[in-house]
Order: C-alpha cells, then structure tokens, then sequence
C-alpha cells in the first residue's frame, strides 16, 4: 500500500465448486442429554437438532462454497465461504505465495465460523460453541480443513494458479 497501484491486467477466470463438509458424529442422544442444560440456547439448539431427527433428516453435512477469480498473473481473489479463521489465508498464501492474492471470507455463504483443525483440536467458540447459534449441529468433523484445501487446489488449478 506504500507504493504506486499497480494495474490489474489479463484474462478473467472465475471457478467455483463446493464441498460438502461433515460434521463430527453425533446422534440423537448427543441432543436429549442437552435438554436439561442451564443454557437456555444448549436447550434450543438441541430441540432443532432433535425436530431434524423427527423428520428423519438430521444435518450430517453442510456445502461449503470455495471460489477463485484470477485477473490473468496480476491477481487472484479466493473466496471461501463462513468466518474463516486466518490459519486458512496463512496456508493460503503460503502455498501460493503472499503477493498478488487475497483472501475474502464471508463469500456465498454464511453458514458458521470454519475452524482449522488446530481451532478445532483446541475447542471453544470458534470450533463448537457458536454452532449453538447458526443452527447446525457442529463441531465439524477433523478432515474439515482437508476438504477445503482439496477444493481449494481444484478451483485455483482452473484459474491457473
């Protein structure tokens, strides 16, 4: 940002794709014993997970929307959706390289906060405790920033990256 802009030029390649993530195990059970909590919002949260067993469709998995526009070599812009933690714009430029790319979180889709796996290993709000209120049934199941980084490879190959 201290020097001169730059311009932006070349071809414009735009991919998308998504990727079902899952979510760790849990069953019917994981929720009946959250009904009697002291948090009011555990007790809510598991009386939606419980009406999605009643209606035989409970949430075993959620699309993950991963995109990337390229302006030819000048630049590439790789939206992901959810709040992503920065471990993924870390990895992201680490194995693309820190210039001419940027990362936007909050793109097609807000679904969830998206932990890494060592958010997730680490537990708390990022990785399970905010599901309580985007209404899913989370935490995500471990292979979760694998599978963004798979589709991540997919979708920045189509562009040329």
């Amino acid at each position: 940002m201290g020097g001169p802009l730059q311009p932006v030029r070349g071809v414009i390649l735009a991919a998308f794709q998504s990727v079902d993530l899952e979510f760790a195990i849990h069953t019917r059970e994981t929720f009946e014993s959250r009904l009697k909590d002291a948090n009011v919002f555990r007790v809510r949260h598991a009386k939606a997970m419980l009406a999605t067993y009643d209606q035989g469709y409970p949430i075993r998995r959620y699309p993950y929307p991963v995109q990337a526009i390229g302006f030819g070599k000048d630049l590439t812009l790789v939206a992901l959706g959810g709040e992503v933690v920065v471990d993924y714009v870390l990895r992201i430029k680490k194995e693309y390289g820190s210039k001419r790319i940027v990362v936007a979180g909050y793109s097609n889709d807000v679904m969830s906060y998206i932990p890494s796996l060592r958010v997730l290993k680490e537990g708390g709000y990022e990785a399970s405790d905010a599901m309580l209120y985007y209404g899913l049934p989370g935490p995500y199941n471990d292979d979760v920033e694998d599978q963004i980084f798979r589709t991540i490879r997919q979708v920045m190959k189509r562009v040329k990256r």
